[in-house]
């Protein structure tokens, strides 16, 4: 097994700080660009062969939330899909005995950031938040029981969990029209069609009964073949092919 981490206990006299859970994250923008991150972010184009540096000290930087004190650890960053100026951090503070959820979002580019939990209840560390791809303000955030999502852009939230077994959801990801969530214990939990949330809004919301326009289906023709046993027929020409091989 090789190690194609791009330090490994300093790199050119340069000592690193590195988690024990060490982000690798593939671009959204380039499938060939992989990113790893320690105190300082990490490229690589060819598979962990050769890496860049691209980021100075990270851990010094004052684009953070000023509420950010020592031991409240940004659990995740996430870029807003429709304005280049906007971002959303979830941050933990399990290390400060701390079990409140927080949720912060700029507008602009982080001169100044907005805590947004109303709805959160107190008593679970949240450890996700990411905006839909395809509708702005429609964002979702995990915590340490279930998932939440909100339709205001954070200003508001309510409990998305239906089903799903409490468990703490570490990530998020929207694929296409499903949302998924990965949890730490539980395994992967995909909420399929994630459509008719798109489609709310205050109209929608107030209204006594609502009709949503379904997302795109695919038309599956059901195969003919029996399975098993094999058709004699089938079964025929398969024995002539082996014996000709």
């Amino acid at each position: 097994m090789s190690n194609l981490s791009p330090v490994g206990g300093g790199r050119g006299g340069v000592s690193y700080r590195t988690v024990r859970t060490q982000p690798v994250v593939f671009s959204t923008v380039d499938p060939h660009a992989l990113f790893h991150a320690n105190n300082v972010l990490w490229k690589t184009l060819d598979g962990g062969i050769h890496w860049k540096q691209i980021s100075p000290d990270l851990t010094r930087k004052e684009w953070t939330p000023p509420q950010m004190a020592p031991f409240m650890r940004v659990f995740m960053i996430d870029t807003g899909r429709f304005d280049a100026l906007t971002a959303y951090a979830a941050v933990n503070t399990l290390r400060l005995d701390d079990m409140r959820p927080h949720i912060y979002r700029t507008h602009d580019g982080g001169k100044t950031w907005t805590e947004i939990v109303t709805g959160l209840p107190d008593g679970v560390a949240v450890s996700v938040v990411r905006e839909d791809p395809k509708k702005k303000a429609l964002l979702f955030a995990g915590s340490g029981t279930q998932v939440y999502v909100s339709f205001d852009d954070g200003d508001h939230w309510q409990s998305l969990r239906l089903n799903m077994a409490p468990s703490s959801v570490r990530d998020l990801i929207i694929k296409d029209d499903d949302a998924v969530a990965a949890t730490h214990g539980r395994g992967f939990w995909i909420l399929d069609d994630i459509t008719p949330l798109r489609q709310i809004d205050t109209k929608t919301a107030d209204a006594e009964a609502v009709l949503f326009q379904p997302t795109a289906a695919w038309r599956v023709r059901w195969s003919t073949n029996s399975d098993t046993p094999l058709p004699a027929v089938f079964r025929a020409n398969w024995l002539g092919w082996c014996a000709l091989a």
